[in-house]
C-alpha cells in the first residue's frame, strides 16, 4: 500500500474519468447527429469531398492528369455514398433515420387509403378514449395520493364492528386514541357536512367539514391567506372561526385577501374567517372537496341539541380519524397492538360485550385518502375490464384488415425480398405503420376521454360525481400512450410477421392468390374465434347483469313505494329547536293527515333504503347468549301512522299512538318478525321488555332513558332497513316523541291513487308555506330513494349492455369479412361445384357451417373464459349465479343467431355465383 499503490489507483481513477469523457463526448455526438441532421450530413459531405480532393492531388503530384487522379481517388474510397453509411453507421444512429422514413412512408400508405385509416383511428379513438376514461376516475378514487406534505406516514383506522367495517368514530374515541395509544405521533378526526353559508347577502349552500383543531397541522398543510386551526380553536369556550378552502376563496371571494377577519353566516351562526388553506388541498375526502372548515365544538353554537348528542355520546360513530405513527414505529407492528386496544377504549362498544362478538380495530394505508366510493370503485374495475375486452375485439378488427392488406401487398413484398430487403427492416416497417394509427387513434382518444368521463359521471349519484372530474396527468397521459403502444402491438404484429412469409414463386404469379389465401385463412379464422370468444364474455356479463338488476328491483322490500313522498326539513339550522322542534313536525304531520288525497303521513329518523344505519345490542331478559351470537338490533324512531304510511301490516299488538308521546313512564317499542324469531323463539313477544346496551350504561343519564326498559307493543312484517340487497335484519322500532330529543328525520306522506305527482307536490308545498313559512322544505318521490340505492346496479348493467352489444356487433363483422374473404377465394371452387350439379342451398349450408363452426369454437372458449373472469364481479350480482344455466344458454343461442345471420350474405352472394364466370377466370 505503498507509492505502486498509489500510482496505480491514480491511474486507474484517471482512466475511469477518461472513459467518462469519452462516453459523455459520444453521446454529444450522436444527439447532435439525431437533432442537427442537415448540418452533420453537410459537415460530412465537406470532410470526404476535402480527402477526395487531397487524394486527387496526390495522384496528380505522382504523374497523373487531373481526369485520372479523380477517378483513382475515387476508386480508392469504394464509392463516396458507401463511405457515408459506413460513417453513419458508426455513429450508431441510422436506426433513427430508418424510423423517420419509416415513418414517413407509414403516413404515405395511410394517406393512400383514407377510408381504411379514417375508420381504424375511429374505432381505436373510442377504445382508448372510454379506456381512459375510465382509468381516469379510477385514477382519482384510488390512485392519487393526498396533494400534502409526507402523506406516506398517514395511515386510516377502521373498526370491525357488528354491522361493518368502517371508517366511523366517537369523539370519546377520539379522545382516547389521542391520550391512550402511545403508538401515535398525532391523531385527527373529521366529519363532511354540508352548511348553509351566507356572506355579502349570497346565501349557498357549500360542502364542509367538522375538523379537529390539529387537522391541519396533522395534514402539513400551509395557509395561503391568514392562519388554520389551532388546538385551542376546538374547545367548548373556543371563538367561532372557519378556514376557506383554496377553490372556494377564489370562487366565492375572487381570492379577496381582505377575507380574512370577515363575519360569515353558517347554518345562521356567525363565523369569523380566519384563514384559507393552501391551493390544492381538498381536505382527506377522495372526490369530496371542502370548501368551508369549522372546528368539531362548532357543532354546539350552530346546532346544540344534536351537538351535544354527537360530543357526549360514546356511541355516535359520527367521524372519521386518520393517525401518523412515531418514528421507527411499522404499521404491521402497530396492528396487533390496536387490535388488544380496542375494546378498552371504545366506551360505544363496552356496554354490548355480554355477547361473544369483539370489535376489531384496524390500520391500514391512508396516503390516498378515504374514499366513500368503495362500491363505485368495484363497478368501475369491473367496467374497465368489460371496455378492456371491447378494445380487444377492436384490435382484431384491425388485425384482421391489417391481414388482408398483407395479402395485397404481397407483389410488392415480394419484389422488395428479391431485390435484397432485410425481412426485419419490412417487419419493422409494418409495424411503423400500426403505431402511427394507434398513435392518432391515441391522441384522438385522450381528447374525447374528457367528453366520455362526463357521459360515464351521468351514471353515477348527481350530488357527488360533481366533485369528480376529468384532468389529464402524468399518469392520465401515460396510461393513453401506453395503451396506444399495446393496441399497436395487438393488431400489428400478426399482420407484420405474416407479411414477409411469401413463397417468391408463388406471389409473382397470379395463381398465387388463392394460395396466399388460403395460407392466411387459418389466421384470420384463429382472429374471429377470438372475437367470437371475447364477446361471448362480454355478452354473458351483460345478462347476468341485466338479471341481477331484475332480481333487485323486484326484491320484497317488505313495504309499499307508490305514491309515496319524502319530505325534509331541518328546523335546526333556522334557529328551532327543543319542543318547539318537535311541535312543528306534529303541526305538519297532523295537517297532511288532514289533507284529502293523502292516506297517511308520519315521521321516520332512518328512511327505508337510503343507506343511513344505526344499531345497538338488545338485552332480552330470559334469553341465553350462544356462543357467537351477535345481538345487534336495528333501529327506527318512527311517530303514529308510520306502519300505515309505509304499508308494513302489524301482525300482532298495536302501532305507536298519540297516546305513546304524553306516557313518560313507559317507553315502548314495537319489534319485526325476524327480532322475535330471534329472541323469542316462539314465545309470545307482546308485553315483554327489551333493554339497549348503551341505554344501560348511561343508566343515570336521563337523556338515553328512552334506551331503556322497552315495553314491546306490538310485532310488524319484516322489510328491508338500509338496502334492497341486504339479509333480512332484527329491527326495534322506537316512538318519536318519547325521547324528548330534537326530532331530526323525514316525513313521509302516502297518497290515494289518482292524485299526480304535481297536485301532491303542490299539495305539500301549500302546506308547508302556511305552517313553516321561510322554512326551506324539500320534496322528492321516494322511488329517488330507491333509484339511489340501485343506481350502481344501473351503471354496470347499462353499460355492460352496451359494450356487450358493441363487442356483439364487432365480432359479427369480423365474421362477415371472413366468410366474405373465404367465399372470394373460393369462387372457382364454388363454380365446379355447381357446374358438377351442386345445388344453391348446398352451398348456403357450406358456408353457414363453416360459420358456425367458427362461432363454436369462439364460444366453447368464450364460456369458460367468462365463468373465470366474472369472479371479479363480487358482490355486484344479486340472486344470480355466474353458472346461471339460462343465462348461458341464452348467450350461446344469441351468438350463434347472430353469428349466422351476419354469415347470411356471403352465403347467399356464393349461392348466386355463375358458374361459367367463375371457371373463365380461372
Amino acid at each position: 500500500m505503498g507509492p505502486a499503490f498509489e500510482r496505480d489507483f491514480r491511474g486507474a481513477a484517471s482512466q475511469g474519468r477518461l472513459k467518462r469523457m469519452r462516453w459523455l463526448y459520444k453521446l454529444r455526438l450522436r444527439l447532435r447527429s439525431i437533432l442537427r441532421r442537415s448540418r452533420v450530413e453537410q459537415e460530412l459531405s465537406a470532410e470526404l469531398q476535402y480527402h477526395l480532393e487531397r487524394q486527387s492531388e496526390q495522384n496528380r503530384l505522382r504523374g497523373m492528369d487531373a481526369r485520372e487522379a479523380r477517378f483513382a481517388a475515387l476508386r480508392s474510397f469504394d464509392g463516396i455514398e458507401q463511405r457515408k453509411e459506413e460513417c453513419r453507421d458508426r455513429r450508431h444512429v441510422a436506426v433513427f433515420d430508418q424510423l423517420a422514413q419509416d415513418l414517413r412512408y407509414a403516413v404515405r400508405t395511410l394517406r393512400k387509403k383514407p377510408v381504411f385509416t379514417a375508420a381504424a383511428v375511429v374505432s381505436l379513438a373510442l377504445g382508448i378514449g372510454v379506456n381512459t376514461a375510465v382509468f381516469s376516475l379510477l385514477n382519482t378514487l384510488l390512485l392519487t395520493k393526498l396533494p400534502i406534505r409526507d402523506p406516506d406516514n398517514i395511515y386510516q383506522l377502521t373498526v370491525q364492528r357488528r354491522t361493518a367495517t368502517s371508517n366511523a368514530f366517537s369523539y370519546a374515541n377520539y379522545r382516547r386514541l389521542q391520550n391512550d395509544v402511545p403508538l401515535f405521533m398525532s391523531v385527527t378526526i373529521w366529519d363532511q357536512t354540508d352548511f348553509n353559508f351566507e356572506a355579502d347577502r349570497s346565501k349557498i349552500q357549500v360542502h364542509g367539514a367538522l375538523a379537529s383543531g390539529n387537522f391541519f397541522e396533522f395534514m402539513k398543510v400551509r395557509a395561503a391567506a391568514g392562519r388554520l386551526f389551532e388546538p385551542s380553536d376546538d374547545s367548548a369556550a373556543g371563538a367561532s372561526v372557519a378556514v376557506l378552502g383554496y377553490g372556494f376563496w377564489k370562487r366565492q371571494f375572487a381570492g379577496d385577501p381582505g377575507v380574512i377577519g370577515k363575519i360569515v353566516q353558517i347554518e345562521r351562526t356567525p363565523f369569523t374567517v380566519i384563514g384559507v388553506a393552501e391551493d390544492g388541498f381538498g381536505g382527506a375526502e377522495i372526490g369530496y372537496p371542502q370548501d368551508v372548515y369549522v372546528p368539531v365544538h362548532a357543532i354546539l353554537r350552530y346546532a346544540p341539541g344534536s351537538g351535544a348528542v354527537v360530543l357526549e355520546n360514546p356511541g355516535s360513530y359520527a367521524f372519521r380519524a386518520m393517525v401518523r405513527l412515531k418514528p421507527g414505529i411499522t404499521m404491521r407492528a402497530a396492528g396487533p397492538v390496536l387490535r388488544d386496544l380496542w375494546p378498552r377504549l371504545d366506551e360505544g362498544e363496552a356496554p354490548m360485550m355480554r355477547d361473544s362478538f369483539r370489535p376489531k380495530l384496524e390500520i391500514s394505508p391512508g396516503a390516498f385518502g378515504v374514499s366513500g366510493w368503495a362500491e363505485f370503485s368495484q363497478a368501475l374495475i369491473v367496467v374497465m375490464v368489460l371496455v378492456g375486452l371491447v378494445l380487444l375485439i377492436m384490435c382484431a378488427n384491425l388485425a384482421s384488415l391489417l391481414l388482408a392488406r398483407a395479402l395485397g401487398r404481397k407483389k410488392e413484398i415480394a419484389v422488395r425480398l428479391a431485390i435484397g430487403a432485410n425481412r426485419w427492416r419490412l417487419i419493422r416497417q409494418s409495424l411503423t405503420e400500426a403505431l402511427a394509427l394507434a398513435l392518432l387513434g391515441g391522441m384522438a382518444g385522450l381528447l374525447l376521454a374528457g367528453s366520455l368521463t362526463k357521459v360515464l359521471l351521468r351514471f353515477l349519484p348527481p350530488g357527488e360525481a360533481g366533485f369528480l372530474a376529468f384532468h389529464v396527468d402524468g399518469r392520465i397521459a401515460g396510461f393513453a400512450a401506453a395503451a396506444s403502444l399495446g393496441t399497436a402491438l395487438l393488431f400489428g404484429l400478426l399482420p407484420a410477421f405474416q407479411s414477409v412469409r411469401v413463397p417468391l414463386h408463388l406471389a409473382m404469379s397470379e395463381s398465387g392468390r388463392s394460395q396466399g389465401l388460403a395460407r392466411r385463412s387459418w389466421l384470420t379464422r384463429a382472429v374471429v374465434a377470438i372475437q367470437v370468444s371475447v364477446s361471448v364474455v362480454l355478452v354473458v356479463g351483460s345478462l347476468l347483469f341485466a338479471r341481477s338488476l331484475q332480481n333487485v328491483s323486484r326484491a320484497d322490500l317488505g313495504f309499499r313505494r307508490d305514491n309515496l313522498y319524502q319530505l325534509s326539513l331541518d328546523p335546526e339550522r333556522e334557529g328551532i329547536r327543543g319542543e318547539k322542534s318537535d311541535l312543528l313536525y306534529k303541526r305538519i304531520v297532523d295537517e297532511l293527515n288532514g289533507t284529502p288525497g293523502v292516506i297517511a303521513a308520519g315521521v321516520s329518523r332512518m328512511v327505508p333504503l337510503s343507506g343511513g344505519m344505526w344499531w345497538d345490542a338488545a338485552v332480552v331478559p330470559g334469553h341465553s347468549i350462544a356462543p357467537n351470537e351477535v345481538t345487534t338490533v336495528f333501529l327506527n324512531q318512527v311517530s303514529p301512522a308510520y306502519f300505515r304510511t309505509f304499508g308494513i301490516p302489524v301482525m300482532e299488538g298495536r302501532e305507536f299512538t298519540g297516546a305513546d308521546d304524553k306516557t313518560e313512564d313507559q317507553r315502548v317499542a314495537i319489534v319485526n318478525q325476524s327480532f322475535v324469531r330471534h329472541f323469542f323463539e316462539g314465545r309470545d313477544p307482546l308485553g315483554r321488555i327489551v333493554n339497549l346496551g348503551y341505554g344501560l350504561a348511561f343508566a343515570t343519564n336521563p337523556r338515553y332513558a328512552a334506551f331503556r326498559n322497552l315495553l314491546i307493543v306490538g310485532v310488524v312484517a319484516d322489510s328491508k332497513y338500509a338496502d334492497p340487497r341486504e339479509t333480512q335484519k332484527d329491527l326495534m322500532y322506537l316512538a318519536m316523541y318519547q325521547t324528548r330529543q330534537d326530532i331530526n328525520g323525514s316525513i313521509l306522506v302516502r297518497f290515494k291513487p289518482g292524485v299526480t305527482q304535481t297536485g301532491a307536490e303542490r299539495q305539500i308545498r301549500a302546506l308547508a308555506n302556511r305552517v313553516a313559512a321561510g322554512l326551506d322544505v324539500k320534496i322528492n318521490p321516494y322511488d329517488d330513494v330507491l333509484r339511489r340505492a340501485l343506481q350502481r346496479d344501473r351503471m354496470v348493467t347499462l353499460l355492460s349492455a352496451v359494450f356487450g352489444l358493441l363487442g356483439l356487433v364487432l365480432a359479427c363483422v369480423g365474421l362477415y369479412g371472413v366468410m366474405s374473404q373465404s367465399v372470394a377465394a373460393r369462387t372457382s371452387e364454388i363454380g365446379i361445384r355447381m357446374t358438377l350439379g351442386a345445388h344453391a342451398g348446398e352451398v348456403q349450408g357450406m358456408i353457414l357451417r363453416e360459420a358456425l363452426l367458427l362461432i363454436a369454437l369462439g364460444v366453447a372458449v368464450g364460456v369458460p373464459l367468462a365463468l373465470a373472469s366474472l369472479r371479479i364481479t363480487g358482490g355486484l350480482l344479486f340472486g344470480v349465479r355466474i353458472y346461471d344455466p339460462q343465462v348461458l344458454v341464452g348467450s350461446v343461442l344469441l351468438m350463434g343467431l347472430v353469428g349466422a345471420a351476419s354469415a347470411w350474405l356471403p352465403a347467399r352472394r356464393a349461392s348466386r355465383i355463375d358458374p361459367s364466370a367463375a371457371l373463365r377466370s380461372e
